[in-house]
């Protein structure tokens, strides 16, 4: 997936440099879904005067509303933790009610290849 984005985007002049981020969709809860029946989606950032056409699993999508921005630092096993603490922790105690749609991460660096890299990583929760 990751492979045809970036193959995409680089056919067609998408990316810019220290601006394009990849962004990861989460389309399902994790804390109520089986992990096997996880679906996600790996998007990029592009500007919107952007043009291109679809093809192959490339399609459009535009990200809108009202969602948190929570900025962490994080190796790969630390993820799943984020998580938690945004939505169990930061969420429940925060005035903010949840808005049905999905969340997604945005890597602001390179996501970590290995257990000793870390990224910094903005997790969004869509808000009402």
């Amino acid at each position: 997936m990751h492979k045809e984005l970036v193959a995409f985007a680089e056919k067609n002049n998408l990316i810019i440099p220290n601006v394009t981020k990849i962004i990861t969709i989460y389309h399902d809860n994790p804390f109520i879904t089986k992990g096997t029946n996880l679906r996600t989606s790996m998007a990029m950032t592009v500007p919107l005067d952007s043009n291109y056409k679809e093809e192959g699993n490339i399609s459009t999508m535009n990200i809108s509303g009202k969602y948190a921005i929570l900025h962490y630092n994080l190796s790969r096993r630390e993820y799943d933790e984020a998580w938690k603490y945004s939505y169990h922790e930061w969420l429940f105690k925060s005035k903010e009610k949840p808005r049905d749609s999905f969340p997604f991460e945005m890597y602001i660096t390179e996501p970590p290849r290995n257990a000793k890299d870390k990224s910094l990583t903005d997790i969004y929760i869509p808000l009402e």
